[in-house]
């Protein structure tokens, strides 16, 4: 459903009167911008042409809106459609229909699609609040659902162990084609599976009341440290690998793990990828943008992706550390942020509305900030650069120095995530596998869709980017990517501990060298190890 427009941050006089020329015009871009690129889209009645109609008094008929209803000379209710009219299979004895209105794309609060076709129809949303269908489209309440109960309990992953012919089958080449090492992807495929074992062993554990056999409990932990004992056995023979073999043996068991979940979770759309993204992106500022709760350890234990050590910012998962199959480095977290917040699904378990903004507290004054996964390039390409704009503010260095403190990895990572995202919004998200399916075209595919090519896919296709390249023009960074990155650099300013403004002074340079960076890619000259 449709929640109420986000309100662009009141920015303090005291925080701009004395500012340089520069900051004010990007504050006042951001501000004047924002909150144009994040209204959420409200939806109309569609307009269909429905001719040749009679209603029950034999008066001539011709609809105009999809949805407008009219009782036929058969005293038969008929509906317009984009295809003309439509019998509703309903008697109307002649009286009046009621009124009609049509309401697409909304969500309930299970996460099932709705679609409403008659005034003040109500429908509890995926925020638990309540929405009405009127001749505008969705419109809020303002009233809260809560006999719609809490979001029923969803069952734990139940993956089937992985072997080679699982992963062939997913991306469609047998890995060792792309000369990824079989002893290195055949410990990954170990490693997956006793991740899984040991996932269900520690939560069968904690599972056990205090009162459960003493045998029951015996047994419980014998298997948790079993599995304990042969994961410290895998993780030393894949410590013997080169980095590069191990790192590049990840991507198959990653594709195939998430293409296991998108089958399990054929039910709830999209869930698949936020329990992926979680194993990597999970608690901290990620909790807060997204409204999904964090998930334990042995939950992501039982997702079976591969990782490397903890992440040290604290948010709850681990680094991926996994490159693409020309050994390039990629950051996968990143990716699967992207994909996870520009899906059209809501997050399970996620207040969409609580948590379509951020607040922060600045001496006496509140500042309603952007929230970082309301807009899917937000927690992703623009929070790369709006880390890098602080950074070149903070320590005095250049936009380029700023922009490689975040990294070629990062850089794909986000640029990848982009086109994953466009990929899958262009296909529909097609079939019972999409993510999985898509991310095996883009790594391991033959067409121009891939990421050795993720900067023209990247200039093609994103709305970041004006792509005058077929009249020779080349291309150039649109205007709406600066004021995204300056309110990014503003929230995580004000994450952290500065508290200030002072980052979105840096925006127009951290966004050229972005450009440096694509025309680096465009040209092969970027490092394809880093």
């Amino acid at each position: 459903m449709h929640s109420p427009p986000i309100e662009s941050p009141a920015l303090p006089a005291y925080r701009t009167s004395g500012v340089t020329r520069p900051l004010a015009m990007a504050l006042a871009l951001a501000a004047g911008v924002l909150g144009t690129l994040l209204l959420p889209s409200v939806s109309h009645a569609q307009s269909c042409y429905c001719p040749d109609g009679a209603d029950s008094q034999g008066n001539p008929v011709t609809g105009t809106s999809c949805g407008q209803q009219v009782c036929g000379a058969d005293f038969q209710y008929y509906s317009c459609e984009e295809t003309g009219w439509s019998a509703q299979g309903i008697s109307c004895q002649g009286e009046e229909p009621p009124p009609s209105c049509y309401c697409p794309n909304g969500v309930d609060f299970l996460g099932n699609p709705v679609t409403a076709t008659t005034c003040g129809e109500q429908v509890c949303g995926a925020d638990l609040q309540y929405y009405s269908c009127g001749e505008t489209g969705w419109s809020a309440q303002g009233k809260s659902c809560p006999e719609a109960g809490p979001v029923p309990t969803i069952p734990q992953p139940t993956l089937a162990p992985l072997d080679s012919d699982k992963l062939t089958e997913t991306i469609g080449i047998a890995p060792g084609a792309w000369g990824i090492s079989h002893a290195a992807l055949q410990n990954q495929i170990a490693l997956s599976n006793t991740r899984v074992r040991l996932g269900r062993a520690m939560r069968r554990l904690q599972s056990l009341p205090p009162t459960a056999p003493p045998s029951e409990q015996s047994e419980a932990s014998t298997a948790l440290y079993l599995a304990s004992m042969e994961l410290a056995s895998l993780l030393q023979t894949e410590a013997a690998f080169p980095e590069e073999q191990r790192e590049r043996a990840r991507l198959p068991v990653l594709i195939t793990r998430i293409s296991q979940l998108e089958k399990q979770y054929a039910f709830l759309p999209g869930y698949a990828v936020q329990l992926a993204r979680q194993a990597y992106y999970n608690g901290g500022m990620y909790f807060t943008a997204s409204g999904a709760e964090p998930i334990s350890l042995s939950m992501i234990d039982l997702l079976g992706v591969p990782h490397g050590p903890i992440h040290p910012d604290q948010n709850g998962g681990y680094i991926a550390a996994i490159r693409a199959p020309n050994g390039q480095r990629v950051d996968f977290g990143h990716l699967l942020c992207a994909v996870d917040f520009n899906a059209p699904y809501p997050r399970l378990g996620s207040n969409e509305f609580l948590n379509r903004r951020n607040r922060w507290i600045y001496e006496t004054a509140e500042y309603d900030l952007p929230n970082l996964a309301s807009h899917g390039a937000m927690v992703t390409l623009a929070g790369d650069l709006g880390t890098a704009a602080n950074h070149m503010v903070e320590h005095s260095t250049d936009s380029w120095s700023a922009l490689m403190n975040e990294g070629h990895e990062d850089m794909r990572g986000d640029v990848d995530g982009l086109n994953v995202s466009m990929l899958l919004r262009t296909r529909g998200w097609p079939g019972t596998t999409p993510v999985a399916s898509t991310l095996a075209d883009y790594y391991f595919g033959w067409t121009d869709d891939q990421y050795t090519n993720r900067a023209d896919v990247f200039i093609s296709t994103s709305p970041y980017i004006i792509d005058l390249r077929f009249l020779g023009l080349g291309y150039y960074i649109d205007g709406y990517l600066a004021p995204d990155v300056a309110y990014v650099a503003v929230a995580f300013s004000f994450m952290g501990s500065n508290h200030n403004w002072l980052g979105a002074a840096a925006v127009p340079a951290v966004v050229d060298a972005f450009k440096t960076w694509l025309d680096h890619e465009l040209e092969g000259t970027n490092p394809t190890t880093e």
